[in-house]
C-alpha cells in the first residue's frame, strides 16, 4: 500500500505534465540557498528563468533544438524497489 502511495505521489509532483497542458517546469538547478534557475515550457516555447523566494526574473527565450529533452528515468523506483526487496530478505 505505501508501495502505490509512494509511487502515485511521485507521479503527480515529478510526472512528465503534473496534469498542467500548456505550463510545465522541464528542469530546475539549484544554484545556492533558495535560488534556482529554471527551464520553463510555455506552450511549445521553452524559457530560462531565475527564482528566489522573493522574485521571479525572466532570462531569455531558448532554442528548442540546442536543448536536450530526453526525460531522465525518475531513481526513486530503483531505491524503492531495493530498499523493500532487502526488508523482505
Amino acid at each position: 500500500m505505501a508501495y502505490f502511495s509512494t509511487r502515485k505521489i511521485g507521479q503527480m509532483k515529478f510526472g512528465p505534465n503534473r496534469g498542467h497542458k500548456n505550463l510545465q517546469i522541464v528542469e530546475a538547478l539549484p544554484i545556492s540557498v533558495g535560488q534556482y534557475i529554471y527551464i520553463v515550457r510555455v506552450g511549445s516555447d521553452y524559457h530560462l528563468m531565475t527564482m528566489t523566494k522573493e522574485q521571479i526574473n525572466y532570462c531569455i527565450k531558448l532554442d528548442e533544438s540546442k536543448l536536450d529533452l530526453n526525460e531522465i528515468e525518475p531513481q526513486f523506483d530503483k531505491y524503492l524497489k531495493k530498499f523493500i526487496k532487502e526488508k523482505q530478505e
